[in-house]
C-alpha cells in the first residue's frame, strides 16, 4: 500500500469515526434533555418524544448524506470512485 492509499485510508477512517460518534452524541444528548424537553409540546406530543421520533430518524439521515458525499470527495480525490 503507498502513501497515497495510507492518507485515503486514514481519511476514510476518521470520517466513519466522527460520523458515529456524532451520531451517537446526539442520540445521547437528546436522551439526557428529554425529561427537561417533555415539558413543553410539539403537534400535541412531548417536545422530548416527538425530537426523538421524528428528528433523530431525520437527523441521522442527514449525516448519513453528508458522508457519502465526503466520502465521494475522498475516493475523487485520491482517484477511486467507486464505480
Amino acid at each position: 500500500m503507498d502513501e497515497s492509499e495510507r492518507r485515503r485510508w486514514r481519511k476514510s477512517a476518521l470520517l466513519a469515526g466522527a460520523t458515529l460518534a456524532g451520531a451517537l452524541a446526539l442520540a445521547l444528548a437528546l436522551t439526557v434533555l428529554r425529561a427537561p424537553l417533555d415539558r413543553s409540546t410539539f403537534l400535541g406530543l412531548p417536545l422530548g418524544f416527538a425530537l426523538a421520533a421524528i428528528g433523530l430518524p431525520l437527523a441521522w439521515v442527514a449525516i448519513a448524506f453528508r458522508f457519502a458525499r465526503r466520502q465521494g470527495e475522498i475516493d475523487r480525490s485520491h482517484s477511486h470512485s467507486g464505480d
